[in-house]
């Protein structure tokens, strides 16, 4: 017969958490939000912005509400996602991480 010191519940990143151990930092930002629409008003997709004090990009999300776009269409909003943030905002000259 083995042993095992193996802890029952896994470690590393897949471990729960118990409630005390969730970390919450309460961060005050400031954002702007962009909706991309079609010709005929369909919703193509949202771009959150969020800044810092400086008005400097801290965060961008982008999400499509329809996921069968053509890809067409997706690059096209990616690209005007991409030139919205790389030249409305500053951080450093544009876009310091990709936005996908």
């Amino acid at each position: 017969m083995t042993t095992s010191t193996a802890s029952p519940t896994p470690t590393g990143q897949n471990a729960p958490l118990a409630p005390l151990d969730l970390r919450i930092d309460e961060t005050p930002a400031d954002g702007h939000y962009y909706t991309f629409s079609a010709p005929d008003g369909r919703l193509l997709a949202g771009l959150l912005v969020l800044l810092d004090n400086r008005v400097a990009t801290t965060r961008a999300e982008l999400f499509y509400y329809d996921d069968t776009l053509d890809r067409p269409t997706r690059d096209a909003v990616l690209r005007r996602a991409r030139n919205i943030i790389g030249t409305d905002y500053h951080g450093g000259g544009g876009l310091n991480t990709p936005l996908a």
